[in-house]
């Protein structure tokens, strides 16, 4: 016989009790109901559709405009020089500095010369900067200093060596090609109204005087500047001891400039960073290949200057990439020292460091990273997690440093999980994928950073690519009953029942 303590409920020997009900019938009474009412009400709701993403603006801070050339890799035809390079006659600082003041008296919209200091011997350190001033001075473009974004600015000098006649030469004829042929030649016309370049084509007029390649005080300007200097016989008591050169590192430090060339004598060759050692500097692939691109070009050889020339600390050109982060060259024109004539037309000479150096300019925007979205794309994630891809272009022949994405203004939006290569390759393209988190729906204005240094060095700028865009995103498809969604209204039916219960129950006992 079973124990009464063992009997199941609702069970008495074996018989179901059917007359007993079911204690939950009243909240399934109640949920069908709701069902029915659900059925008969007007629904509202809004249909899913695809995240959509459309692009409103792309620009990059700082602005400079990017024009690339039709064809880096080959000559764009013969490049016209100017007349002073049919002179056989080399310039004195004397008469260097009669030329460039009447070519600024006779060229004032577009050139103005001025004083960077004086050397030990008094004579004016003179520079002459070229650009379009009438658009400069109605706000398109660079402050006075070119420190403002909108043109590309590029600092030239010659003559850190008394003796280099011919690279003087050469910083002559570009003032000459820029301003002679400006309205006449399409390039030198781009260059003066897209770009602010400032060239000092003699930074040691003592040296030129007295035909010296030191300054007055027996120091090698080259040796003297405050990157990498070392205390060495004729490298100057301390880095920029010297006025002249603490005058030209002074005026490309006061400048945002974008590239660097200075001119020298002793070989035929174009040299690159590092000059003070013979380790590879951070940018060499970028160095590498518009080398190789000149030397096609013009048939110089292009060489790290450490290893295939010699080391020389304390340089410009090291100073203006390593302390400034531009990037920068020499161009060692000649092995001809200084002459008062020459028998072979200077034209002879320096036509293809002429072409080199317009190479130079025209290429300025592409001597670095320069980073455009390309394609982008949106599709939906869990929740409110969208899944964004955006193509990355690589305009440059450099290697972006420390690229990031970020949200910029746009609140109530973040970005996790960015994956892909954002080390994005020399004239490549590389997508970068990441996850918007979002509680927003509807039309989002979203504004996206990426950010990054132009070059590898660690003292180049850093650059913005900023787009601006538009998040179309549906509110999906929850359904609205009189106002309230459908799980708000089975929650509180839900607890009514359960109210209802409890009563019931209570009753009962009653």
């Amino acid at each position: 016989m079973r124990s009464k303590g063992y009997a199941r409920p609702g069970v008495v020997h074996g018989v179901a009790l059917a007359h007993r009900r079911n204690p939950w019938r009243p909240v399934i009474a109640l949920v069908a109901a709701l069902s029915v009412l659900t059925a008969a009400l007007p629904v509202s709701a809004t249909a899913t559709s695809t995240p959509q993403i459309h692009l409103l603006e792309q620009e990059v801070v700082p602005d400079r405009p990017f024009t690339a050339a039709a064809d880096a890799d080959a000559p764009n035809g013969p490049i016209p020089i100017p007349k002073i390079i049919r002179s056989r006659v080399y310039h004195t600082y004397y008469d260097m500095t009669t030329e460039l003041q009447d070519l600024a008296a006779a060229h004032p919209d577009i050139a103005k010369l001025s004083s960077l200091g004086k050397s030990i011997g008094g004579r004016d350190l003179w520079v002459m900067r070229i650009t379009n001033f009438a658009t400069l001075d109605a706000g398109n473009g660079t402050a006075d200093n070119g420190s403002e974004g909108g043109r590309w600015t590029a600092y030239i000098d010659g003559g850190h060596h008394g003796n280099e006649q011919l690279g003087m030469e050469l910083a002559i004829l570009m003032i000459h090609y820029l301003l002679d042929d400006y309205g006449g030649d399409p390039l030198a016309t781009r260059f003066v109204d897209a770009y602010d370049i400032w060239v000092t084509p003699m930074v040691n007029p003592d040296g030129n005087v007295k035909d010296n390649r030191e300054n007055n005080n027996n120091i090698d300007l080259n040796r003297n500047y405050d990157f990498e200097w070392t205390d060495e016989s004729n490298h100057g008591s301390g880095p920029f001891s010297e006025p002249e050169s603490r005058a030209n590192g002074a005026g490309m430090a006061a400048l945002d400039f974008d590239f660097y060339l200075s001119y020298h004598t002793g070989v035929d060759e174009i040299l690159l960073p590092w000059a003070y050692t013979t380790d590879l500097a951070p940018d060499d692939e970028m160095y590498v290949t518009v080398g190789g691109i000149l030397t096609n070009l013009t048939g110089i050889p292009a060489v790290r200057t450490g290893s295939g020339l010699y080391v020389a600390t304390g340089s410009s050109m090291d100073y203006a990439y390593g302390a400034l982060g531009a990037p920068a060259s020499t161009i060692e024109v000649d092995s001809t020292q200084w002459r008062w004539l020459t028998a072979q037309a200077v034209e002879d000479r320096l036509s293809e460091e002429f072409e080199a150096s317009v190479w130079f300019l025209e290429h300025i925007a592409e001597l670095r990273a320069r980073l455009s979205v390309s394609a982008w794309s949106l599709s939906g994630g869990s929740g409110r997690d969208l899944h964004l891809s955006l193509d990355v272009e690589n305009l440059g022949y450099g290697t972006p440093n420390g690229t990031t994405v970020t949200v910029g203004s746009t609140t109530g939006v973040r970005i996790v999980d960015v994956e892909g290569n954002a080390t994005i390759p020399a004239k490549g393209t590389s997508v970068l994928n990441m996850t918007l988190v979002t509680s927003h729906t509807g039309r989002v204005p979203l504004e996206i950073n990426i950010t990054y240094r132009e070059l590898q060095v660690n003292s180049s700028r850093n650059v913005t690519t900023l787009l601006t865009l538009e998040l179309v995103i549906p509110q999906g498809s929850a359904v609205i009953i009189g106002g309230l969604p459908l799980a708000i209204a089975v929650l509180i039916a839900s607890v009514v029942a359960v109210v209802l219960l409890v009563l019931r129950r209570r009753s009962r006992r009653l």
